[in-house]
């Protein structure tokens, strides 16, 4: 199993160990690495750069099968990674947003109905979750924008903690498709694991 960067060795991580150990129990994928750095948000120079530099040293030494997601905000950045195994093949997308920049106008522009923004927690839930059910919708089946997907059966894990899915998954061809929403600090972080 890959190694978790805990807070204690890499100071700018958002999340701790147990956290990330959750979020691998919630999505069901025991090896998911999530690399999260303030250097790597968007008011940094080379933010982009740093951030893929690293995603290629990972799935450099990813055998046989791997997947990655990317993202960033101002004051934020990092990916998700995971190695995969021949029987459990899974796309993961992921996103990272400040509250304060998700503005519920905004928001509402991405939906599909009233309906599907009425339903959310909250506009940054809405707002994260579509980005990165977006992001690992790879390949053929990706629509060609966000607001094509349409996000339902939000579920509330706890006051930190939310989950959703895809409204229609069998449009993507997906077999199931798990939205898990995370509040830490001033940020909301999403994460999709899709499976064909």
């Amino acid at each position: 199993m890959a190694s978790v960067r805990s807070s204690d060795q890499f100071p700018n991580q958002l999340l701790d160990r147990e956290q990330v150990e959750r979020i691998r129990q919630l999505l069901s994928v025991a090896n998911l690495e999530i690399h999260l750095k303030r250097e790597w948000g968007s008011r940094a120079p080379d933010h982009r750069e740093s951030i893929h530099s690293e995603v290629k040293k990972k799935m450099a030494h990813a055998y046989p099968l791997s997947d990655s997601s990317i993202s960033h905000c101002q004051s934020m950045g990092g990916f998700v990674f995971a190695q995969q195994e021949i029987n459990q093949i899974f796309q993961i997308g992921f996103d990272i947003e400040e509250f304060s920049r998700i503005k519920p106008q905004v928001a509402r522009r991405i939906c599909q109905s009233d309906q599907e923004f009425e339903e959310a927690p909250s506009p940054a839930s809405l707002w994260t979750a579509k980005e990165a059910a977006f992001k690992s919708l790879k390949g053929p089946h990706q629509p060609a924008t966000v607001s094509e997907l349409e996000l339902a059966a939000w579920t509330q894990i706890d006051s930190q903690t939310e989950t959703v899915k895809i409204k229609y998954p069998k449009k993507y061809s997906l077999h199931s498709a798990l939205g898990l929403i995370i509040k830490k600090n001033e940020f909301s972080l999403a994460f999709f694991i899709c499976h064909p």
